[in-house]
């Protein structure tokens, strides 16, 4: 191991961390005796919201998107919701939905996989995106206000 770490450091700026709480952004929390991990990022979320200026929801927002209640029984195939026929966002809307899913996926895979429905949702059409993905941004977000440290 000491050789590996004067091999980096002979050509980068590095920091040791033995204990292991700190690895890509993400903080570690371990519990050896129970046998887990708890993986977290502090104040990301509130910080990336404030970013985006998006404002704390006055009611608690308890799901990350929209869903259609499965029909049990249903003798035809479930169908995905059909493409959206909503006016497309101007430049500054794509760039911001295009913000919004590439700030919160890094952090839906390492941290909150409850996004990450919403998230392929949005990111993919965020090419061309519309009002109605800019709500279920907003949705997003919300929800991500609510728990800000799943």
């Amino acid at each position: 191991a000491n050789h590996l770490i004067h091999a980096l450091q002979s050509s980068y700026e590095c920091t040791i961390d033995w204990e292991g709480r700190h690895y890509c952004g993400f903080t570690l929390d371990w519990h050896y005796a129970e046998g887990y991990v708890d993986v977290s990022m502090p104040g990301y979320v509130p910080k990336a919201l404030t970013k985006f200026g998006h404002p704390r929801p006055k009611r608690k927002q308890f799901a990350p998107h929209k869903w259609t209640a499965p029909v049990y029984g249903r003798r035809t195939a479930q169908l995905p919701t059909p493409a959206s026929s909503a006016p497309l966002l101007d430049e500054n809307g794509k760039k911001r939905v295009q913000q919004v899913s590439g700030s919160f996926s890094f952090y839906g895979r390492g941290v909150d996989p409850t996004t990450l429905p919403a998230l392929n949702e949005i990111s993919t059409q965020q090419s061309a995106p519309t009002t109605d993905t800019e709500e279920k941004c907003n949705m997003l977000m919300d929800y991500l206000w609510t728990y800000p440290n799943a």
